[in-house]
């Protein structure tokens, strides 16, 4: 269990009192009747600290009963059965209790013999909803030789793995359930179709819960309790369903929301409005006080923050505001210190209720996605300070710096994810555009400060924050310092705390690798050490984690990065041999390798099959920029680079995807001569609109999908692209021509500027100052001026925003002014930015 020093002070007396067998029989019953989940960790842990401690008998008192010596085994039953009670089963922290219930099997040797033995593992496996365990300890047994009792265990462990038919059809074989039985399975059932969005069969579930004819002679339940807290984990459940899966949130969402797409559910339901009138009712019905004992009032509260979030991240409208939430956070807050100052010892401190209060919040403030960054870091600063300060004892753990990291990943990030990238398959990975497009970015706030509690926190082995670290390691271009938090996430231990239970839990999981490996194709040494330590330990240690679809898609983006094409193709042999169908996404990403390791004849074959053969895949837009690029980066010729733009521009056009000013300035501009009298090697042999029709491409009417103003972001990066190879293989006079028209449009605002869009033509700058010749260097000054005049010309290229995206622009500058002739390049450069009024800019480039 968890060392958390609470017997650092009047520990003896609180062990005298702990020993006696009553008292820690009645302190057991009191958490099994308990309505909240985290309030309960502190005591529980004392609990097991004491009775489970095999030299607490050295201190024992001689005058202490035989009966009570410690890890009595009535104890610990009694304990196990309170962590496994049906309060706790109606909760959303349902399989927080169940990990906690399988450590204490694993600690204490529990539950292999005895009457009751195969009916509480049963439950076990409900409560953690692990249908996979369920199903292997069902296959073990003959359901005939089971007892009534252990029947029902069964159909309510179905309901919790979220399996309803599978509970119903069981139930139908028990017949003249008792009422305590009728009302965990309406329960079990009400919370099972919750979570997989299917409000209605949950709504009809909640009905036969309140019926009064179900209650009559209960004592084991208090039904206003159960009733109200059934439907708020209902509300709470259905809105985490129903709330987008972004790029590192996946532990906001439960086992059941995580793959339960809202883009694919059907009639949903006005989850606000369910909520105002279920928070309407506790408060009517319910005095203030029994809300507080009972635990509605808590209940409310995350429910009302995972409301607010699912409405946040939809663009739904939700009467609950985040200053409603802040409020009813310190409202939640004061309550809980209070109570904890007011105990005579200081032994509970509450600290896991405070860090999941805090918790609910942050993730609200994460979601907000409409306020400005650097306000919504601010505030979530503030609140972890107050939390720090107000809460006697509060510490920065995973559990609220998870979400903290979270809000500090770009705004760009979260616009391609909800923009889509890849379809199918997709949730919580980041979007195709980002992975190439998020290096050199700001900074918000506090962020500095965060990443070094987050360090500190990755040292109590809880592997979540590893993943999110490398990520904003490289969004600040820190290459070296993301390589380290790799090293160090592998090397650490391998179990954990989970957060909000007592329970050592496996760090090393399906999706820490998937998160791992997806950050670490973001750079090339991260990239490398994917390929080779990250896949080998997948390949050894960690034979049970299989090649997902998933996991093999991220390690092939390490493969793009890496340019490793071998590795690449035993990717996909290691997928055909489980039986696992490539995939448009996985095929594509292997032509990218194919490409990035100059094995253009496979790479274009693999292309032509993916667009004109059987169902067309089109291929995105960062892998025929990935085609021209490779073209720019090996001094190759530019037909390839020609080629890969006509073609991904007449297959867009087809679909209309275009803007119609880059369809008129291509034909206005064309292809050079040489690539005129080359064969397209992109192209089909039979007519383009004829192999994409006969591959099932729709066509649209000209500009009906694009993008009414100057161009689109992701058109922007190919025309650099195409710029940047003209500029390597020395046709300047044609990348002039398209800079000419781009940049203009650039300095008066056409388009949106994006710290990720400034890198884009950071890249372009140091292309053409790879020549240290004048022309090459006022092409280069040119941005500067055009970025200058988009972002509002108040030195907004030095500021922190626009300074990481233009820093590698900016040292190139300085290092080609040292390769020519320094005093007059010196002059010449500062003559140039002085005539734009922006000479600012050379100050700090000759810092460099």
């Amino acid at each position: 269990m968890r060392q958390d020093g609470l017997l650092a002070s009047d520990g003896q007396e609180t062990r005298r009192v702990l020993l006696d067998r009553e008292v820690a029989l009645d302190l057991a019953r009191l958490v099994g009747s308990h309505y909240n989940w985290s309030e309960c960790l502190d005591v529980l842990n004392l609990l097991l600290e004491i009775r489970g401690d095999p030299n607490a008998s050295k201190t024992q008192p001689a005058t202490q009963q035989a009966g009570s010596q410690s890890a009595d085994p009535h104890v610990l039953r009694a304990l196990l059965q309170a962590v496994l009670s049906p309060r706790f089963a109606g909760l959303p922290e349902r399989r927080l209790a169940g990990l906690t219930a399988l450590q204490m099997i694993a600690d204490y040797d529990m539950l292999r013999t005895g009457p009751d033995y195969l009916a509480s593992n049963i439950r076990t496996c409900g409560f953690v909803s692990n249908k996979h365990s369920l199903q292997r300890l069902v296959s073990r047994i003959s359901q005939k030789s089971l007892s009534r009792s252990e029947k029902f265990e069964l159909a309510l462990a179905h309901a919790r793995c979220l399996q309803p038919d599978e509970c119903v059809d069981l139930l139908a074989a028990i017949p003249d359930l008792t009422p305590e039985q009728s009302i965990e399975i309406r329960m079990a059932l009400c919370a099972a179709y919750a979570e997989k969005a299917q409000y209605n069969q949950a709504l009809q579930q909640l009905e036969q819960l309140e019926d009064g004819a179900l209650w009559k002679d209960v004592q084991t339940f208090d039904k206003q309790a159960t009733v109200f807290h059934s439907r708020i984990n209902a509300v709470h459940a259905t809105a985490l369903a129903l709330t987008p899966r972004q790029p590192f949130t996946y532990y906001y969402h439960t086992l059941a929301s995580a793959h339960c797409s809202p883009r694919f559910t059907d009639r949903q339901p006005n989850v606000p409005e369910l909520f105002d009138a279920l928070a309407a009712s506790v408060r009517t019905d319910v005095a203030p006080e029994r809300r507080r004992r009972l635990g509605l009032s808590s209940s409310l509260y995350h429910c009302g923050c995972a409301v607010y979030t699912m409405c946040a991240a939809s663009g739904r409208h939700a009467k609950l505001s985040l200053a409603d939430l802040r409020t009813q956070l310190h409202g939640q807050q004061q309550d809980l210190v209070h109570r904890v100052t007011a105990q005579r010892h200081s032994t509970v401190t509450g600290l896991d209720h405070a860090a999941a209060l805090l918790r609910s919040y942050l993730w609200a403030l994460v979601f907000t996605l409409r306020m400005d960054a650097t306000k919504r870091n601010r505030l979530a600063w503030d609140e972890l300070v107050h939390a720090e300060s107000y809460v006697p004892g509060f510490k920065m753990s995973a559990m609220v710096l998870e979400p903290a990291l979270v809000l500090m990943i770009p705004r760009s990030v979260w616009t391609a994810a909800q923009h889509g990238g890849f379809k199918g398959n997709s949730a919580f990975m980041l979007a195709d555009d980002a992975l190439n497009s998020v290096h050199n970015q700001p900074t918000y706030g506090h962020g500095l400060r965060l990443a070094k509690l987050a360090a500190a926190a990755s040292t109590d082995c809880d592997h979540r924050l590893y993943p999110l670290r490398i990520f904003l390691a490289m969004t600040q271009g820190q290459d070296a310092h993301a390589l380290t938090i790799a090293q160090e996430s592998l090397a650490s231990p391998q179990m954990r705390v989970s957060p909000g239970t007592l329970a050592l839990e496996n760090g090393r999981t399906t999706k820490f690798f998937e998160q791992l490996t997806l950050s670490l194709s973001m750079f090339r040494q991260g990239a490398d050490l994917a390929v080779t330590q990250v896949r080998m330990l997948l390949q050894s240690q960690f034979r049970d984690i299989s090649l997902t679809e998933r996991i093999a898609a991220c390690l092939l983006y390490c493969c793009v990065r890496a340019r490793s094409e071998p590795v690449a193709h035993s990717i996909l042999e290691g997928l055909e041999r489980q039986g696992i169908a490539l995939t448009p996404r996985i095929q594509e990403l292997y032509m990218r390798t194919c490409v990035r390791a100059g094995q253009m004849p496979r790479a274009l074959a693999l292309f032509h099959r993916l667009h004109f053969e059987g169902r067309a895949t089109l291929v995105s837009e960062p892998t025929f920029a990935c085609f021209i690029d490779y073209t720019a980066e090996q001094r190759e010729s530019l037909v390839g680079a020609e080629h890969a733009f006509d073609a991904w521009l007449r297959i867009a056009d087809f679909q209309g995807r275009v803007t119609a000013t880059l369809v008129r300035r291509w034909e206005e501009l064309g292809m050079t001569r040489e690539s005129k009298a080359t064969a397209n090697a992109f192209l089909p042999k039979v007519p383009l609109d004829e192999a994409l029709e006969s591959a099932g491409v729709k066509r649209a009417n000209k500009g009906t999908r694009s993008n009414k103003q100057f161009l689109r972001h992701g058109e922007f990066r190919m025309v650099v692209s195409l710029i940047c190879a003209y500029v390597t293989s020395g046709q300047l006079s044609r990348a002039m021509e398209w800079e000419q028209w781009l940049l203009p449009a650039v300095q008066k605002g056409k388009l949106h500027m994006t710290p990720d869009l400034a890198s884009c033509l950071a890249r372009l700058m140091c292309r053409h100052l790879e020549h240290a010749a004048w022309d090459h260097i006022k092409c280069a000054l040119d941005i500067l001026v055009a970025l200058d005049h988009n972002t509002g010309h108040n030195r907004a290229l030095t500021k922190q925003v626009y300074l990481l995206s233009l820093q590698q622009a900016y040292a190139s500058l300085a290092a080609c002014i040292q390769r020519c002739d320094p005093v007059k390049a010196n002059a010449q450069v500062r003559s140039y930015l002085q005539q734009h009024q922006i000479a600012y800019v050379f100050d700090f480039v000759e810092k460099r």
